[in-house]
């Protein structure tokens, strides 16, 4: 019974989080969303033309943890001097800055990120990037893993 409360609690924390940059009724409202991978650069004209960014390329650990392969310096825990620097541009313009987790192939270890024992691990880390690095929110993209796999979420079985 408890574990079922857990589980629900922390599914509703991440739903908050996935729609803190996203709500309802954005897209009828004018928004223009750019999308762009670390390392890569926005232009000062392209900022003009965007009401909100979507910075791509965060993937949850096996241990609830965030993990990035293209962010230049990447350190979960610390600034990151590439995607500071998008934000503060950004700001200037005002346009929000909000962060992908997963897409594309970045399924991986969803299901064992979110398991209880370490749904709160990968909450906690969440909360910590968005608040270090001074984001507006979070889209948490967990796609689901191709046809021949799959996960069932009340045990510990991938199948395939």
């Amino acid at each position: 019974m408890k574990s079922n409360f857990i589980k629900r609690a922390a599914i509703l924390a991440l739903s908050v989080l996935a729609t803190i940059s996203l709500p309802e009724g954005l897209f009828a409202k004018g928004a223009v969303i750019g999308y762009v991978i670390g390392n890569s650069s926005v232009t000062s004209d392209q900022l003009t033309k965007l009401t909100h960014i979507m910075a791509v390329d965060l993937y949850p650990t096996t241990v609830g943890g965030l993990h990035s392969a293209n962010l230049p310096g990447w350190n979960p825990n610390q600034k990151n001097i590439w995607l500071d620097n998008l934000v503060k541009n950004a700001h200037a313009n005002g346009v929000r800055v909000s962060i992908v987790i997963g897409h594309g192939a970045g399924y991986h270890n969803f299901h064992i990120a979110t398991n209880p024992a370490n749904l709160t691990t990968f909450v906690n880390n969440i909360v910590n990037f968005v608040n270090v690095h001074e984001l507006d929110g979070v889209d948490i993209d967990w796609e689901r893993p191709g046809k021949k796999r799959w996960y069932n979420s009340n045990s510990s079985t991938t199948n395939g």
